[in-house]
C-alpha cells in the first residue's frame, strides 16, 4: 500500500512537471515567435529608411546589447555594437 502511494505521488509530481514544461515551451515559442514579426517589420521599415524602422531597431539592438552584458557575452557584443554605432552615425537618412 505504501509503495503504491509513493508511486502516484512521483507519478502526479511527473505529469505536473510535465505540463509546466509543455507550457513554458509554448510560451517561449510564442514569445520568439512575436520577437520574430516586429524584427521582421522593423527591418521592413529599416530597408524603406522609416523613422519607425531605426527606432525599433535600435531598441532591439541596444536590448541585445544589455543582455551580452548580463551574460558576460563578449563575443556576442560586437555585431549590436556595429550595428548600433553604424544606425547611429545614418539616422539623419532616416525619415
Amino acid at each position: 500500500s505504501g509503495l503504491i502511494s509513493t508511486i502516484d505521488t512521483q507519478l502526479a509530481m511527473t505529469q505536473q512537471l510535465g505540463f509546466l514544461t509543455g507550457t513554458m515551451g509554448v510560451v517561449f515559442g510564442l514569445v520568439l515567435l512575436v520577437i520574430s514579426i516586429v524584427s521582421f517589420v522593423a527591418l521592413y521599415w529599416l530597408w524603406k529608411m522609416k523613422k519607425l524602422g531605426w527606432k525599433v531597431v535600435m531598441l532591439l539592438e541596444i536590448i541585445n546589447l544589455v543582455l551580452s552584458l548580463i551574460q558576460f557575452n563578449y563575443i556576442g557584443l560586437i555585431i549590436p555594437a556595429i550595428i548600433v554605432i553604424y544606425l547611429w552615425m545614418k539616422k539623419d537618412l532616416f525619415k
